[in-house]
């Protein structure tokens, strides 16, 4: 499903109607299972961006905020001597994938992609075996996207291409990881990030769905995990006070909130 509309409530990838509890403060014995601190995960976690040789000749080539275009494939397809040396144009790691496809879209920032990715990494290290997982306040849905390739990527799928050129999926484990995205509405950006993502990974496409709703139709439940970057304002507080109210219990919650 590439896009539904939901015009009363919601309840995340098809799970069971839920009895939704609302409170005005946060009980101090409630529990809400959150994104452990940098320093409990490897640092080695971030070395596709640390030390990847393309970040220095971003940082000068554009801003920030400039977005990435098909100029910049270069420094990601292992073509440029400035990328590393362990890369090449036969094997291109995730990250590299991942900012290629970004580069196609014309849509993306550097800042978005570096710190996509690496909130992304962070949430797939900490729940490595939650298999659904919502993007709330998505926006284009970037990090829905790289959440997904990097349960693929990391669950014993081989992608490989036989004589024909046909693309050959060597799947090793039985339940995927599906994404859903929601908010308010799907903007344009959204649709064009989903092409390219769908055109470079097709078998992507099944487990990931955007819908068109309020937050406040969301019901949550404890075997999906929330997620979201760059809750901006009181997003944060309200997403925070959605895991913990939950009517089965508390819901794993993963936020970057905004600067």
């Amino acid at each position: 499903m590439r896009l539904a509309l939901l015009p009363s409530s919601l309840t995340l990838l098809a799970l069971p109607a839920l009895i939704r509890q609302r409170t005005s403060t946060i009980p101090p014995s409630s529990r809400c299972l959150r994104l452990s601190s940098l320093n409990a995960l490897s640092p080695s976690l971030m070395d596709p961006i640390v030390q990847h040789p393309a970040i220095s000749a971003l940082s000068i080539d554009i801003r920030p905020r400039s977005r990435l275009k098909e100029k910049h494939k270069y420094l990601f397809d292992g073509s440029s001597s400035s990328t590393n040396n362990s890369t090449n144009n036969s094997t291109l790691s995730l990250f590299d994938e991942l900012a290629l496809v970004a580069c196609t879209t014309g849509v993306v920032c550097r800042k978005e992609l570096l710190e996509t990715y690496a909130a992304a990494t962070f949430i797939h290290a900490k729940f490595p075996h939650m298999k659904r997982m919502a993007d709330l306040a998505a926006g284009h849905g970037l990090l829905s996207w790289f959440l997904l390739a990097l349960d693929h990527f990391d669950s014993g799928n081989t992608t490989h291409t036989n004589n024909s050129n046909a693309t050959i999926i060597t799947n090793e484990r039985s339940r995927p990881r599906t994404v859903v995205c929601v908010d308010r509405r799907m903007p344009q950006s959204a649709d064009i990030i989903a092409s390219a993502m769908i055109k470079r990974f097709p078998q992507l496409e099944p487990r990931w769905s955007y819908v068109q709703s309020d937050l406040s139709a969301i019901v949550p439940h404890p075997s999906c995990v929330l997620a979201s970057v760059h809750a901006c304002g009181t997003l944060t507080d309200y997403l925070i006070e959605m895991a913990i109210g939950s009517g089965t219990g508390s819901s794993p919650l993963a936020i970057v909130p905004c600067c």
